[in-house]
Parts: C-alpha cells; structure tokens; sequence
C-alpha cells in the first residue's frame, strides 16, 4: 500500500450534507508519485502542459505581485511564474496534481464499514514544512506556494486558509479544492480515473479451459458459476482465434468532463459503477445445464451504458455498434419459421403505447404461463400507478393478437427466454466467426456487434446473411447506433 493509500484509508467525511472543506474530507499532500504502467509518462505531460498554460494566462502575467485575497485576508502575492526554475516548479506541480487528481478519481472511500467522502488535498503553506529534514524536503517552499496561489487566483483552486481550533488546540493546514475547469482539465489530461493511481489492472487472455461456464443455484440458493470439462464444439471454436484478436484491440473510451466521470460512479458503494477498461476474453455461459442458454461474456464493453460505447475508440478509429431490430420477435418468427411482419417498429401496435407493448414481451418471455406473464404485467401497472381491473389481458390480448402464434406460452410450460439466448447465441458465435474470416473483429454484446465504423456497412451485410442462413426464409433488420 502506497502512502496515498494509506493517507486515503483514513480520510474522508461521512456522506449526504457536508462541509466541502472539512478536514477529514482531506487528504494530505503526498509526494509518492507512483502508479500504474504509463501513469508516470501522463503526469509528467500534465505537469508541463499545466506549466505552460499558467505561463501563458494573461490575466496572471498582468496580475503579478498583487496580492491573493482569501476570506478577506492577504494569502501571499501573486508569483511570477517564468521567473522560476522549472527544476522546483516541476517537483512541486506534479505532487499537487497527483494529490489532486486521486481525490477526484476517488470520491468515496470505505472506512469502518462507511462511505466516506474526500473531496480537498490539505497542503503545507508554511516554510516549516520545507527543507532538510522537513516532511516536504523534496519540495520548494517558495515553488510550491506560488503555483497554489497562482492557481487561486486563475479561480481553479478554491482554498480554506490553515485555523487554530482553541477548543481542541488543534491547527489544521490550508485545504484546496479543485474547481469545475480545473477537474475537467485534469479529466482531459488523462489524470482522473478508476482507481487512481494504479488504474484497472490489466487482464490476461483466459485459457481455452475457462471459455466454458455453467451458472447454478448453489446450496444457499445463490447462482455460482462453474467450469465445463468439454472441449470447445462446433461454432464454439472460434471463441480461441477471436480471444486473440480482441485482446490485441487498443481501446478507448474518452471523457471529456468531471460530470461524466462522476455519472459512472457510484457513491453510495463508493466504487464506480462499471470500468472503462479491463478483461477483453470473452467465455460461454449456459444456465443450469450445457446447451441451455450460451451467451458470451466478460468482455468490459459488454458493461458499458450504450451512451458510453456510443464513445467507444478501437485502434485509435471511432467504433460502431449494429445491432438486430427486435431481436427476440424475429427469434420467436424464425422459430415458427415465418417471416417477420412488414412493419418498421414491432411495438407499434394501433391504439397501444410502444413501452407498454415492450413490457408485454418482455414479461412473456421471461415467464412460463400467461397468467405468470399477466402477474407480472399487473405488477409493473400498479408499480406505475396505471392499473385498472383487466388492463393487465388488455395489453397481453393486443399484442399477441397482432402478432398471431407468437406467444411463447402456446407452446408449453416453459420460459421462452433460454431457448431464445441459445438461438441468440449461436447466431452470434456466427457472425462473429465470419467477421473474423474477413479480418473484422467484433466485440459482441449478445444480440449487437461493435467494430470499427469503417466496418459497419460489412458487418450488416454479414448480420443479415447469417441470419437468413440460420433461418431459412426469414429476414431480419440490423440498426446502427
């Protein structure tokens, strides 16, 4: 554990209303600038580009030796920048920027079983702290100040000056907060991320021998998986040639302000919500027993909220992502071996609203009998405060009876949705096997297919060819995102 971390383990105030600059939502200025492969190389090139950018500011040039005014009081006059060596300027500007780049990569910690906040760097001001033998000897007390100040007085620091508590005769340091420009600067600079500082550790291809799950209920009732002693089989032989492309992908998925890094964390469990990097290997997964099932897994963009792949870079070119058009009505057609209606949106049903009709799908998919399926409809009504007696056989009654013989439940007992995701599935594993033949190489998310916009137009092509192929007689419709 770095110093960083240690100083992070401890720090921090509980969530919900609180003070943005009370010192224990602080951490301490560290000079510990280790991280994870490449992180060096990042906050060396933001050093010197916000060196530079300060060097430039006109307001700052023009307000050289005015003095910095904080809560009505003198704080030190506004430095002059280019009259300073850059050997104490670099030193000092790379321990706040790292200081300050991991409290905003990492919000939210977990101490004692709480979610605590940190949200300031409490940073040492006074000479005492400089020099041989000081905490700070590898600082400049004079380097350090400055650029503090300087960047108070650019308005991307926001600074609570050091206190003398006489109650609990306890001095607490200066704390600074960065501003709204300052954490999208340092988003766009590449220094704000998961786990900062070491970043999201980079995963290994699996082994042909963990491509193949089976996901049960365990004695506790919770699903585990477990491994498959099989070989791979049949269209499943291409999840080895496919591991190796995509592992071999580079790929990005840029944000451009703090906001955003902050829509992709969660707060309340002080963890992001999904990573912007990770395991690239995809694996099978079937549900309870071999064949059931099957969809493809693992992959970290498979995790992503569309709007989030929508951003997607692979190999340094803009991605796209095709997917099929109402993908679990042409399964159902394609298995009764009829063709699809000739209707662009399956939803629109004449008199009824499209999400209403989605939730009649959805809930009969998923369910064994109608009446599961009209349960489960009543549910989502009263949830929304919109049922009314019948309503529930209203919606079932008009969407199957626009699409005739193709309720799941004229067939028997069971849920529809495995044999779906085993037809899904295999029909994935296709495309997928075709792409590749061709030298594309497409992440999958079950029933969608992301690859390099210059591939998109092939990729259709392939998505409808193999479909067809599968199914004879029908078609199917494939939408770019």
């Amino acid at each position: 554990m770095t110093e960083l971390d240690q100083l992070a383990a401890v720090a921090g105030a509980t969530t919900g209303d609180f003070a943005p600059f009370d010192p224990k939502a602080s951490i301490p200025l560290t000079t510990d600038l280790s991280g994870g492969p490449g992180y060096g190389r990042i906050l060396t090139n933001a050093t010197r580009s916000l060196h530079d950018l300060l060097r430039r500011k006109k307001e700052l040039r023009a307000a050289i030796g005015q003095p910095v005014v904080v809560h009505g009081k003198t704080r030190g006059d506004v430095p002059d920048l280019a009259g300073m060596k850059r050997d104490q300027i670099t030193p000092a500007l790379k321990a706040l920027l790292h200081s300050l780049a991991h409290v905003a990569s990492v919000p939210t910690i977990q101490s004692n079983g709480t979610i605590r906040r940190q949200s300031c760097v409490a940073v040492p001001l006074d000479r005492g702290a400089f020099g041989k033998g000081q905490e700070y000897a590898d600082l400049t007390h004079a380097a350090f100040k400055g650029l503090v100040l300087a960047l108070v007085q650019v308005g991307w620091l926001q600074m609570v000056p050091a206190h003398y508590d006489a109650g609990t005769g306890r001095r607490s340091r200066t704390r600074v907060r960065p501003t709204a420009p300052f954490l999208d600067w340092m988003v766009q600079q590449g220094l704000v991320f998961p786990y900062h500082p070491k970043g999201v550790r980079k995963a290994k291809a699996l082994a042909e021998a963990d491509l193949l799950w089976v996901s049960r209920p365990g004695p506790d009732g919770v699903k585990e998986k477990l491994p498959l002693s099989r070989l791979l089989e049949g269209a499943e032989q291409i999840l080895t040639d496919l591991n190796t492309a995509l592992m071999k992908q580079r790929l990005s998925c840029p944000i451009t302000s703090y906001s955003q890094y902050e829509s992709l964390y969660n707060f309340n469990e002080g963890r992001p919500r999904f990573l912007l990097g990770g395991q690239k290997s995809v694996y099978r997964v079937f549900s309870e027993e071999d064949g059931r099932a099957g969809r493809l897994y693992g992959h970290w963009v498979q995790r992503l909220p569309k709007e989030y792949r929508q951003r997607l870079i692979i190999n340094g070119k803009p991605a796209a992502e095709l997917d099929y058009g109402g993908m679990q009505m042409a399964l159902l057609y394609a298995r009764q071996g009829k063709p699809m209606p000739d209707t662009e949106d399956l939803y629109a049903v004449p008199g009824s609203r499209r999400d209403d009709m989605k939730a009649v799908l959805v809930r009969s998919v998923g369910t064994r009998t109608r009446a599961e399926a009209l349960g489960a409809l009543r549910k989502r009504l009263l949830d929304e405060g919109r049922y009314r007696t019948g309503r529930d056989v209203e919606l079932y009654d008009a969407f199957w009876g626009f699409h005739v013989g193709m309720s799941p439940h004229e067939d028997g007992n069971e849920a529809a949705w495995a044999e779906l995701q085993a037809m899904d599935s295999r029909l994935a594993l296709s495309v997928l096997a075709r792409l590749l033949e061709q030298g594309v190489t497409a992440i999958p998310i079950h029933d969608s297919f992301v690859v390099e916009e210059r591939h998109a137009d092939l990729t259709v092509e392939v998505m409808k060819q193999e479909f067809t192929a599968m199914f004879t007689g029908t078609s199917v419709t494939v939408n770019m995102e």
